[in-house]
């Protein structure tokens, strides 16, 4: 059985005390698992790992790649990238350091076993490094296939070494063997100039595809070197915006994300006799999840949770118009049951469309009255609410009902319930329940795992959902809303918000 020793450096904990279980399966021992930069050197030095599996993205003064830098340095350690995704400059940065493997979440023991496998069989030594330094090049393919922009592997000669599937798309080509071994001049029109030479220059250039037609790029080179800077190859960026431009996009994506998390519901905003708690953990691009509670006449109060089809700034706009549609339709007319609602804001929806294409949109929406706890609600193709009593067993509320935005006249059915005292009622986001039913795929492994966590306190019952949707879901956005019942006349609690709370 295997005895080498294999360092952890994981940004999240969980996930690292995971891999350190996995690992352990498979015969090696793991000495110590950190999660930031700060002492990897001091612990390498320690502990003599045979490999270091390091995550590129790190709290502390270092990233994972600097810390890679200074473990080969001084220990020629094989290191082992762990990353989700990258942008281009990070992802040059770390070909640089000639690692050993790298693994891509999310990823299985299988993929692990296999990495290290290659870590621990890879040459350590700066004359063995020169003898393979022609593998390196190839080795360096995975973490083009987590860009999502257009990229390319070129050799020192210039010639296209891979190129991830966005750029294959790009060029009009069915697999890497059309391109494979050309110029890059064979798709680029570069005219009388050279490719720059300098890394990070950025130049507008026209891509040929293979069905003749042309389109606009900014190009962007990276070089990639090996150790005692030799070049070994260049990493080539195609992108239909230039930085500049990306960075005013993520930034308005960013404001919009922020007027998200400012505006959501606070603990007090169902009104006397209840709280609410939940999250949004917003997509970068923009996000599509949003959720309010606000109070209604009669002694009523409003609740939803919507997910617009998609990301971005589009997105963000069509669920803040979205929800200023509700709540000026409720305020209107106070009389209309959830039902007959969603049927005024389809039809107004689609009378305001923003944009061409339709966009589809799900949502659950409800009104509870506050004395008696008693609900009707309507799910419009978003995954089923759970009502979670005080006593008894969780229930899963299915009703029927398809998304809006595609249909004139979309079957709705009203369900009804009632919030017990002590009693919750959860509306989930698809991230957030795909994330709780990756693990048996089946409804009622959301039912078993958010019953098993009934005893918890409301704000920890919600940081434990919320530790679970940051571990799954990667990219896609997730929100999770929760509104309790209190028991007896007690009051809200007055003072500082909850630290879960956004």
């Amino acid at each position: 059985m295997a005895k080498e020793r294999i360092l952890v450096v994981e940004d999240e904990p969980i996930v690292g005390e995971e891999i350190r279980e996995d690992l352990e399966s498979l015969g090696y021992v793991v000495p110590l698992v950190l999660s930031s930069s700060e002492g990897i050197a001091e612990a390498v030095n320690d502990c003599k790992p045979d490999v270091v599996i390091m995550d590129i993205r790190l709290e502390g003064s270092s990233d994972g790649i600097d810390a890679a830098y200074r473990i080969k340095a001084e220990f020629d350690i094989p290191v082992i990238y762990l990353t989700a995704y990258s942008d281009p400059e990070t992802l040059a940065r770390a070909a640089r350091t000639a690692p050993a493997a790298y693994l891509i979440k999310p990823f299985n023991e299988r993929e692990l076993a296999a990495n290290i496998s290659m870590a621990l069989s890879s040459p350590r030594s700066a004359p063995r490094l020169a003898h393979h330094a022609a593998r390196r090049l190839p080795m360096t393919e995975p973490l083009l296939e987590i860009l999502e922009l257009p990229a390319l592997l070129l050799d020192v000669a210039g010639g296209i070494v891979h190129a991830n599937h966005a750029a294959l798309d790009l060029f009009g080509l069915a697999n890497i063997e059309g391109a494979r071994g050309q110029s890059l001049s064979r798709f680029i029109d570069f005219g009388v100039s050279a490719m720059p030479s300098r890394d990070g220059v950025e130049t507008k250039r026209l891509v040929v595809s293979a069905d003749g037609s042309a389109k606009s790029v900014v190009l962007r080179v990276e070089t990639l070197t090996r150790e005692g800077g030799e070049s070994s190859g260049s990493l080539v960026i195609l992108d239909r915006m230039s930085a500049k431009e990306r960075g005013l996009l993520e930034s308005s994506a960013d404001s919009l994300n922020a007027v998200f998390l400012a505006n959501l519901p606070g603990p007090d905003a169902a009104g006397p006799g209840y709280v609410t708690d939940g999250f949004l953990l917003p997509c970068p691009s923009g996000s599509g999840d949003l959720y309010d509670v606000f109070p209604m006449e009669g002694d009523r109060f409003c609740f939803f949770g919507l997910d617009v089809m998609g990301h971005g700034s589009l997105a963000s706009l069509v669920a803040w118009q979205l929800r200023e549609l509700i709540r000026r339709l409720v305020a209107e007319d106070g009389s209309l049951g959830p039902k007959a609602l969603l049927a005024k804001v389809d039809e107004s929806y689609r009378g305001n469309r923003i944009g061409v294409d339709p966009i589809f949109f799900s949502i659950a929406i409800g009104f509870v009255e506050r004395a008696t706890g008693r609900f009707v609600l309507v799910r419009a193709g978003h995954p089923p609410l759970v009502l979670l009593p005080a006593g008894g067993p969780a229930e899963a509320l299915i009703g029927e009902g398809q998304a809006l935005g595609f249909s004139e006249k979309p079957a709705l059915v009203e369900i009804e319930g009632m919030i017990g005292p002590g009693g919750r009622l959860l509306v989930l986001s698809d991230g957030l329940f795909e994330a709780f039913e990756r693990r048996d795929r089946d409804l009622q492994a959301v039912v078993r795992l958010v019953e098993g966590r009934r005893d918890l306190p409301l704000v920890d019952f919600v940081q434990s959902a919320r530790e679970e949707a940051q571990e799954e879901c990667a990219s896609d956005d997730a929100s999770f809303l929760v509104i309790e019942r209190r028991v007896g006349d007690r009051k809200p609690v007055s003072g500082s918000p909850s630290p879960y709370a956004l």
